[in-house]
Parts: structure tokens; sequence; C-alpha cells
């Protein structure tokens, strides 16, 4: 594991917009050389920021903004394994509710089904922290809870959802993220990282059953405090909580019809 280059309340600049200069409150997770994550503070709220996006503050920062061949062959690569899911779960591109549930609940059920324990993170590839993030969930199959919840996210959004990660901390005040799914109008708690635990630690030979799929703010946040929505985009501010999240769940036994 590397070292993170930062250190806490360190005043750091966006590379990508010199006025953005805020102080780092959490090493959220240390991947690679370059591509450690960080909880920033920014006049306009916290943000998750990867090192390579920002450095100490100075006076002069030069920024540059080329588009490598590394970058667009790890896009082809993880476009090309997300249509292959796509079209493998037969996933249906709609606005419509009952479809956005039934893509939400196979990807979720096909995301926890492919997991693997094995680490085998190589390092940054490209220069975007999403595609470096889908890059090793998708093709290398080392998943955790940042991962999931791109790769979630990502999916769903090209299925015409509106779906957002969530930043939060768990019952030891640690960081953490899931995704928001909207349907119908709420907004409903969906947490593939917390299944894939529950799965891993039941029999596998056993029906595989969602539990942290459609989940009302009653139950999820007993255990998880939301902080706000999380944008990896180092240009795009963090939103606050929307208001109409679900107080309660979709009926489990309707989401574990959907197969």
């Amino acid at each position: 594991m590397s070292k993170s280059k930062f250190a806490i309340d360190d005043e750091v600049r966006l590379k990508s917009n010199n006025d953005l200069v805020g102080l780092v409150k959490q090493v959220v997770s240390v991947l690679s050389n370059g591509n450690t994550l960080y909880l920033v503070e920014f006049p306009q709220g916290k943000k998750m920021v990867a090192e390579r996006d920002m450095e100490i503050n100075k006076e002069e920062v030069q920024v540059l903004n080329n588009i490598s061949l590394v970058d667009l062959s790890v896009a082809v690569e993880v476009d090309d394994k997300i249509n292959e899911i796509i079209n493998e779960l037969k996933l249906t591109r709609s606005t419509a509710p009952a479809t956005i549930l039934v893509n939400a609940c196979k990807l979720q059920r096909y995301l926890i089904s492919t997991c693997t324990v094995t680490k085998k993170y190589v390092g940054a590839k490209s220069n975007s922290v999403v595609y470096n993030e889908l890059y090793n969930g998708l093709i290398l199959g080392d998943r955790n809870f940042i991962t999931n919840t791109i790769i979630f996210t990502e999916i769903m959004k090209r299925l015409e959802a509106v779906v957002h990660n969530v930043g939060l901390l768990d019952n030891k005040n640690k960081f953490y993220m899931a995704n928001l799914l909207l349907i119908e109008n709420e907004y409903y708690y969906f947490d593939v990282t917390l299944d894939t635990e529950v799965y891993l630690d039941a029999n596998q030979d056993d029906e595989l059953v969602l539990c942290c799929a459609g989940v009302g703010k009653n139950k999820y946040e007993k255990y998880f405090k939301p902080i706000s929505l999380i944008d990896l985009n180092p240009n795009i501010p963090n939103a606050p909580m929307p208001d109409n999240i679900s107080l309660d769940d979709i009926e489990q036994s309707l989401i574990n019809s959907i197969k």
C-alpha cells in the first residue's frame, strides 16, 4: 500500500480550477500512487477528490489536460464490458419506474454474484478517477465500496435512470459510499457492498437474497449517516442530500422476485 501524499488539514488547490482551494479532512482510500482519494472541505462543502487532481496550494499553478492513448484504451475496454453486462442481463433503457427497479435489482444481483475477495489493483491507468475505478472493478475484479458504487451509478445512468453516489459515515465514523436511485419520485438506497458482505458470509450454495436494495431511510440511516451526494468530477461540487428519500423500503419479496 502506498503512502498518501497529503496530510490532514493541508491546504490544497484543484489542478482543474485554480479558484477552488480547500483543506484535506480525511484519507478515504489509499489506492495507488497518484490515485489516493481524499475527503476535502471546500467553501461550497465537502468533496471526495483524487490525489492526482490536486496539489498543495501555490500562487502559480499550471494545468495540463491531455487525453492519452492509455485513457482511450481504458475507456474502450470499460465501455465494451458495460455493454456486455447490459446485453447479458437484458437490461432495458427506460425511465419507467418498474423497468428502473428491474434493472437495478438484476444489476445488484449480478455484481454480488460476480464479486471477488482477491485484490488485483495495479495502479492508475487512466487520468479519469471514474474510469480507473470502473477498470479495476469490472476488468480486474477488484471490488470495494467505491468501485461498487461507481459501477452501479455508471451502468444505471446509461439505462436513463436518475442515480447518485452517496457519501456516508458508518457507525464507527468511517467514510463509506452507496447509491441512491430515483423510483417513482422517491429515492431508495441500493448498497451492493453490504449485500456482497452478507452473501460472502452466508452459505453461497443457498439462493442469493437481496437485503440492501430498495431500502428506505428509516432502516438504512440507522446504520449510516448521509453526508452528501458525491461527484468524482473535480469541477462539479457535491450536492446536499435530496428531501424525497423514501421513509419505507420496497417490499423485499418484490425485490427478490426480480431475477
